[in-house]
């Protein structure tokens, strides 16, 4: 339900097709926490901004040809109009895609890495090569570079943001980075190792880390805390002498055997659930605070 509502139709029914396919349910939830997580970070409010220009972006050649649609993008990006959607890649609005017939999720890693999103000048013929590279916060949108999918490469990007949006860049002390050329920043990104980039304010690190299996870091490590907590609430549950399933009896008003099942909602889970109990009827909201223990059964 969840998924459905927060992704595209064709990006829904594969991950519906995921779900019913998966033997591990853990790594289905994995793969689409991953997906929705992708999803989220990657929407642009559609917010007025300022236009901030870099060097680099500013010395680019323009054609007269190129000039109109180029103008056009620019004053939607400012004002934020539509095109922050419909002139964004085809494949970063659809979060999942099918590769040799297995549902996989699309990784915009210039965008995963430093936050750089590309749009398409010429939106009736993509075949056009021609994008802004620009990076955003609420009050302005920061125009990096204008080019073609191959023209630039990542250390370029990172020099402009260094520029004019330093603020975006996620930096560390003590090592150097390297300056990589753009075929080893493809072979690196094909296996999903991560690397260091310099700049003038310190050497960058990807924003979003992802695992070697191509998923999020994060929202596997949340999905993993997750299950964990939901096993101890099924052992919890499990022990009608411990102290919490009285408490959810107490709850309930019985001294019967719980029978409790899980009612779909869209606050599930991240510390709560949902459940009825099958022989009362009753609904009620278990609070799982931690790893070992329910904090408490509250009627809902």
């Amino acid at each position: 339900m969840l998924i459905k509502a927060r992704l595209s139709l064709h990006d829904a029914n594969l991950a519906s097709k995921l779900v019913d396919s998966a033997k591990d349910p853990c790594d289905a939830a994995n793969f689409l926490a991953s997906a929705l997580f992708i999803h989220r970070i990657g929407k642009i409010s559609r917010l007025p901004r300022q236009l901030v220009r870099s060097r680099m972006f500013t010395k680019a050649p323009v054609s007269a040809e190129d000039r109109p649609n180029l103008d056009r993008l620019l004053d939607e990006l400012r004002t934020g109009g539509a095109a922050l959607e419909e002139a964004r890649s085809r494949h970063v609005r659809r979060v999942l895609s099918r590769r040799e017939g297995t549902p996989f999720i699309f990784l915009d890693r210039c965008f995963l890495d430093w936050g750089v999103h590309h749009f398409h000048v010429h939106l009736g013929a993509r075949e056009r090569d021609l994008l802004v590279y620009a990076a955003f916060d609420d009050h302005s949108v920061y125009l990096l570079a204008l080019g073609g999918h191959t023209d630039l490469h990542d250390q370029n990007l990172v020099s402009a943001m260094s520029e004019v949006c330093p603020h975006l860049l996620t930096t560390v002390k003590g090592i150097a980075g390297d300056a990589l050329p753009n075929e080893a920043v493809k072979n690196l990104r094909a296996k999903n190792a991560a690397f260091a980039t310099p700049s003038e304010h310190g050497a960058v690190i990807p924003r979003v880390l992802c695992s070697a299996g191509g998923t999020s870091f994060h929202a596997g490590r949340d999905v993993d805390r997750e299950f964990a907590q939901l096993e101890a609430l099924q052992r919890v549950l499990d022990d009608p002498s411990s102290q919490h399933y009285r408490a959810v009896q107490e709850a309930l008003g019985t001294s019967e055997a719980l029978h409790l099942s899980v009612v779909p909602d869209e606050s599930n889970f991240c510390g709560t659930v949902l459940v009825r109990d099958d022989k009362s009827d009753s609904v009620i909201r278990l609070d799982y605070g931690d790893k070992t223990q329910v904090s408490h059964a509250a009627w809902q």
